[in-house]
C-alpha cells in the first residue's frame, strides 16, 4: 500500500530505477521525499520517466550515461553520506518544479481531448 512506499522510502539512502521501465509515478514520490534515484534513460519513451523529472529539475547528477556509471553512481550515493546530503537537498530545493507547473496539467488535457475526441469537441 501507498503508506508502506513511502515508509521504504523516507528510510532508505538511494532508490534504483529500474531499466527499460522506468519509475513513473513512483519517481515523483520519491523525489518529493528528496531520496536520490539513480536512473539510467532507455531509448524508450517507458524507460525515461525519471530522466524527465530531472532534466525538468535541472539536476543530471543522478542520470548515469551507462551501466558502469549507474552503478558507481548508486555506490557513492549509498556510501558517501556527504555527496548523499547534498543531492538529498538539491532535489528538495528543485522538485518543486515537478508539482507546481499549470502547463502540464493543460497539456496533458490537451492530449487527452485530441486521442479521445480526433475531430474536436
Amino acid at each position: 500500500n501507498l503508506e508502506d512506499l513511502i515508509g521504504i522510502i523516507q528510510t532508505v539512502e538511494v532508490v534504483l530505477d529500474t531499466f527499460y521501465f522506468g519509475a513513473g509515478t513512483t519517481a515523483f514520490l520519491v523525489l518529493a521525499f528528496g531520496t536520490p534515484l539513480v536512473t539510467l534513460p532507455s531509448p524508450y519513451a517507458r524507460g525515461r520517466p525519471a530522466h524527465g523529472c530531472y532534466l525538468k529539475m535541472g539536476m543530471l547528477d543522478c542520470v548515469a550515461r551507462d551501466p558502469e556509471q549507474f552503478v558507481d553512481l548508486a555506490v557513492r550515493i549509498g556510501t558517501d553520506a556527504p555527496y548523499r546530503e547534498t543531492l538529498r537537498n538539491r532535489i528538495l530545493e528543485t522538485c518543486g518544479t515537478l508539482y507546481s507547473d499549470p502547463a502540464v496539467v493543460t497539456e496533458f488535457a490537451a492530449f487527452l481531448r485530441r486521442a479521445t475526441y480526433p475531430g474536436g469537441r
